[in-house]
């Protein structure tokens, strides 16, 4: 994580919960969306389960929540996809974001427990609906 970018307490915070990472890969799929790959140590180990949610730190107790559609906890990998639908913190995070970034990450957490719908399941929902489905 950037030197100087949180607070003293925030960075209390951020030592206790966070895992830092680094943008390994962005693929550009449309105008608006990115397949976004982030990979570190702290990702390593971590017990994740198609649906939970991650929440990407932008400082300032500013974080946005992301869905990942997959999480390798061999490699200390997760791949997450990004819509830019606006000017708010996350939609220029996935816009921006380049190999070689550092990044904080909070989670995996629940989200919600889809082992118990039945099958078929219809999923509405906007982005973040994708790692859940």
């Amino acid at each position: 994580m950037p030197a100087g970018k949180f607070g003293f307490l925030e960075s209390a915070v951020m030592k206790l919960l966070a895992r830092p990472a680094v943008v390994s890969d962005v693929q550009v799929l449309t105008a608006h969306f990115r397949l976004i790959t982030l990979q570190g140590d702290a990702l390593k180990g971590a017990d994740w389960v198609p649906g939970q949610k991650v929440q990407m730190q932008f400082g300032g107790f500013v974080s946005r929540t992301f869905t990942p559609i997959a999480w390798d906890a061999a490699k200390g990998e997760t791949r997450l996809v990004g819509f830019s639908h606006g000017d708010g913190p996350g939609a220029r995070w996935v816009v921006g974001a380049k190999p070689g970034d550092a990044c904080v990450v909070f989670g995996p957490r629940r989200s919600l427990d889809v082992g118990s719908v039945p099958r078929p399941a219809l999923f509405f929902g906007d982005e973040t609906s994708f790692g859940l489905a």
